[in-house]
């Protein structure tokens, strides 16, 4: 009986394993590997947003300067002499005629001599229209025909356009420095005429019609019921801008202006002085938005060339009265 073969077993060297591991194995790829890699996978970092920090402002020293302020110690309410220093007592008002009073003793001829200066009153208004964050379009001046008349040193350019032979007669009699028909109309169309020619036009309505096409290049200066540059007397319209009075609107912010209007001639009696405030304050008013509390908010009257502004009294103003309390509640 033959003797069993013996197998003899070979253990793989290094060199075998290294051999082995650089062969491609084909695998078979299954849901079990999927999944592995799945889990091993890392989410790339979101990209970065600018985020707004907010600083908290540290008011701390705003208010106690605020209160400093108020517990400030004066050396009264009221200077008892004719001279004093600002810093030791309040701001001081007083009624409008003392207002006057004060700029006459002023302009006397041996201090400034300057009573045939105007008075004006300077009046600082809030400007928000009924709409949140918009401002009152209302008005960029206010003319007013006053019940004592006084010269000022503007002379107003007035054009007048009317297809009435009889209304550009009157015109030319009554100073217009530019007068005519619809020819008027086209030279300022044309260029011939710029609207820096004039101050204001005016027209009846009839012609308006005629030169409705110049709205854009007139602008504001368009003939309207509003300015009283539009009617069918023409005669009127010229008296009215000839003699009113007018104060112009000056913008300080976005919502804040304010208008400062002649009130005559210092030489003038106080109480002729205070009639034409009284004549002029509430076409003022009537410009207030329905939603603002305080329109006038603050009330100087100034006499230049004098730099003093004397403060009005509000609380204690006939015309301004409704507006404060209104304010107040």
């Amino acid at each position: 009986m033959a003797a069993p073969m013996m197998l003899k077993v070979a253990y793989s060297t290094a060199k075998h394993q290294k051999t082995l591991l650089t062969k491609t194995v084909p695998v078979l790829w299954t849901s079990a590997h999927e999944k592995s890699l799945k889990s091993s996978r890392t989410k790339l970092p979101k990209a970065g947003v600018n985020k707004v920090k907010w600083v908290k402002i540290d008011k701390t020293q705003e208010i106690l300067h605020k209160k400093k302020q108020k517990e400030k110690k004066y050396l009264g309410d009221v200077p008892q002499e004719d001279v004093w220093l600002h810093a030791h007592y309040p701001l001081q008002r007083y009624s409008l005629q003392t207002c006057i009073t004060r700029h006459r003793e002023l302009a006397q001829p041996a201090m400034l001599n300057n009573l045939d200066g105007l008075v004006y009153f300077e009046a600082s208004l809030d400007l928000h229209s009924t709409k949140k964050e918009q401002r009152s379009k209302k008005f960029n001046s206010i003319q007013v025909l006053v019940p004592n008349e006084f010269k000022t040193s503007e002379k107003k350019r007035i054009a007048v356009i009317s297809l009435e032979k009889k209304d550009q007669e009157i015109a030319e009699e009554m100073g217009a420095e530019i007068f005519g028909g619809l020819d008027i109309g086209r030279m300022i169309e044309t260029g011939g005429i710029s609207v820096d020619d004039f101050d204001v036009l005016l027209s009846t309505p009839e012609a308006a019609k005629q030169i409705i096409k110049l709205r854009p290049i007139l602008l504001q200066k368009f003939p309207n019921k509003r300015d009283n540059t539009l009617d069918a007397n023409i005669q009127s319209l010229i008296t009215f801008h000839l003699q009113s009075v007018e104060g112009k609107l000056i913008m300080d912010e976005e919502f804040a202006g304010r208008i400062q209007v002649p009130l005559g001639p210092l030489e003038m009696e106080t109480d002729k002085l205070i009639a034409n405030y009284n004549s002029f304050m509430p076409q003022i008013l009537k410009k207030k938005a329905k939603k603002v509390a305080k329109f006038v908010t603050e009330m100087v009257v100034v006499a230049p060339p004098s730099d003093e502004k004397f403060y009005v009294d509000m609380d204690n103003d006939d015309l301004l009265k409704p507006v404060v309390k209104e304010a107040k509640t």
